[in-house]
């Protein structure tokens, strides 16, 4: 079992050792706020908290209109001090509309969640800069996994069947994208596959990120598979994420993430990391 609350440790560490090297202690980071979700605005105090650590100063701004969040990254795009940009999603419903948008006028060097379309669509290429935050931590894990078996990842992925429960911009899409460049056959699946259980149950690696709690108990699951869930939903009996815990689930599987205190603290950490890394192609 790997511990993912210190692997988040040592990715934070290895982003503060960068910074003070390359010396960007006090530069800044954007972050804009447009929405009244309640767990944005703990997400982003999370956030603010450990960019200042690293010792960037975070600068947040909550906007309500669209010409002001436009106006604010236009400006942060042109001011060299600002090393990173990123909204917090998700936005308004009035502006939701208007995402993609406001997203790809950030400046791509200075994309720090990997969301525009430069970005993600150079992933797995040569001209590849970042993946976003989640699907990086998730590629950092398996590289943890494969080192426990005295493999590159590039050693260890191709070959293997992984199914994705998430077809979105921020995880799925990306994570599969690179897989699929390290040689790994991959589907990513939604709300609409018929057969997920029949998906699943030939994955040797599994990654689940539906938002819903214990959706997948271990008969979706094969014996010495690999699984990772990135859901972390408050439930009136605790944190839960999408599988289902047991012991027999334990005793056939190879590895499970934690929840909570699982993919969330290496997140976290990998934004911070993706930060530094944009500092660093900027410079």
């Amino acid at each position: 079992m790997i511990d993912c609350k210190e692997l988040a440790k040592d990715i934070f560490e290895r982003a503060e050792t960068l910074s003070h090297k390359f010396h960007f202690i006090d530069s800044k980071v954007l972050i804009i706020n447009a929405s009244d979700d309640t767990a944005s605005k703990k997400y982003i105090e999370l956030k603010e908290k450990k960019f200042r650590e690293a010792g960037f100063i975070p600068e947040v701004k909550s906007l309500k209109t669209y010409d002001e969040i436009r106006n604010a990254i236009e400006t942060a795009n042109n001011d060299k001090d600002v090393v990173g940009v990123m909204v917090q999603l998700p936005l308004y419903p009035e502006l939701d509309e208007k995402r993609a948008e406001i997203l790809n006028s950030i400046n791509f060097k200075k994309d720090i969640d990997c969301l525009t379309d430069y970005n993600i669509n150079n992933i797995g290429t040569e001209n590849e800069l970042l993946l976003p935050a989640t699907a990086e931590g998730i590629i950092i894990l398996l590289e943890q996994i494969a080192s426990e078996e005295q493999k590159k990842l590039s050693e260890f992925l191709p070959g293997k069947t992984i199914s994705i429960v998430n077809d979105s911009k921020l995880i799925g899409i990306p994570l599969a994208k690179k897989l699929i460049s390290l040689g790994a056959k991959v589907e990513n699946l939604n709300k609409f596959t018929e057969n997920i259980k029949e998906e699943t149950l030939q994955s040797d690696i599994v990654v689940t990120a539906t938002g819903n709690a214990e959706i997948f108990d271990s008969s979706y699951f094969k014996d010495e598979s690999i699984l990772i869930d990135v859901t972390s939903l408050k439930t009136e009996s605790g944190v839960k994420g999408d599988i289902k815990s047991s012991d027999e689930l334990a005793s056939r599987i190879k590895f499970i993430t934690p929840v909570p205190g699982g993919i969330g603290p290496i997140t976290v950490s990998t934004l911070i990391l993706n930060t530094v890394k944009l500092a660093i192609f900027q410079s």
